[in-house]
């Protein structure tokens, strides 16, 4: 706003498939504005708005070079060749989300599927003591841990073979960039259900599936996983869906716009 009044050219970008009320109330005095999905262009004035992608943060996306069997062996407990699902509530966790996963863990852990798990920091006693509960805590093939740095996160991707997340566009951008199909179960108290809505497009696209909290059940989660996990022309199917998603040069595209801006 101080940059509109001051008649400086001015970018936003709006991550999510719903607008937020600070981005629609902006939209109208900034210069240009960039979002990560075609789908919500059309809440924004038509002739300065641009689909850009979501910028991610430098790294984590590793080389190629580097196999997910390699990556694996970065987590102590993980196998280099097994299905490897990734689950993660974003930074803070996701209770009911660590609640599903644990109900469920034994029959996948039967099923030969291996789960890197990602607690939050707040939720890890209480993951780790149900685990040993049901006794699979120290087992091969279950890592929970409470958090990623920026170091390990990138790891985490490239061992995934799917991810179980919430709704938040920084982590799908990131699971698309990593080329991992996502099952996600949004926030259900996300504003304007955004979460559910960045979730419908990528299942609109075929890069993963949408579970409503209020419906997901252990079984549904098993199944869903296994189906992943056997069906090799379904796991091909959803991972060009991916692909078809991702926009790794996002941010080069969004500092493209900013020079555009500055007539350069």
């Amino acid at each position: 706003m101080a940059g509109v009044k001051l008649g400086v050219p001015t970018l936003i970008h709006e991550g999510n498939a719903v607008a937020g009320r600070t981005n629609l109330w902006l939209s109208k005095r900034v210069t240009r504005i960039a979002t990560t999905f075609e789908e919500v262009v059309h809440e924004f004035p038509a002739n300065k708005t641009v689909v850009t992608g979501m910028p991610l943060r430098k790294g984590i996306v590793l080389p190629e070079t580097l196999l997910p069997a390699e990556a694996r062996l970065a987590f102590e407990g993980l196998s280099p060749e097994k299905f490897t699902v990734l689950v993660t509530g974003g930074s803070q966790g996701a209770q009911r989300l660590n609640s599903i996963v644990l109900e469920a863990l034994p029959t996948l852990l039967s099923a030969d599927i291996q789960v890197l798990h990602i607690t939050g920091q707040k939720n890890f006693e209480g993951v780790t003591a149900d685990a040993q509960a049901q006794g699979v805590l120290g087992s091969t093939g279950y890592v929970p841990l409470p958090f990623c740095d920026e170091h390990t996160m990138p790891l985490a991707w490239r061992a995934a073979s799917v991810v179980v997340c919430r709704g938040g566009v920084s982590t799908s951008a990131e699971a698309w960039a990593n080329g991992v199909p996502s099952l996600i179960v949004p926030l259900p108290t996300s504003y304007a259900d955004h979460q559910t809505a960045n979730a419908r497009i990528v299942e609109k696209h075929g890069a993963g599936l949408l579970r409503p909290e209020a419906t997901l059940t252990a079984a549904q989660l098993v199944q869903d996983l296994s189906r992943f996990h056997t069906d090799t022309a379904y796991y091909q199917q959803v991972h060009e869906g991916v692909h078809a998603l991702s926009r790794p040069d996002a941010a080069d595209r969004v500092a493209l716009e900013v020079l555009r801006l500055l007539g350069r």
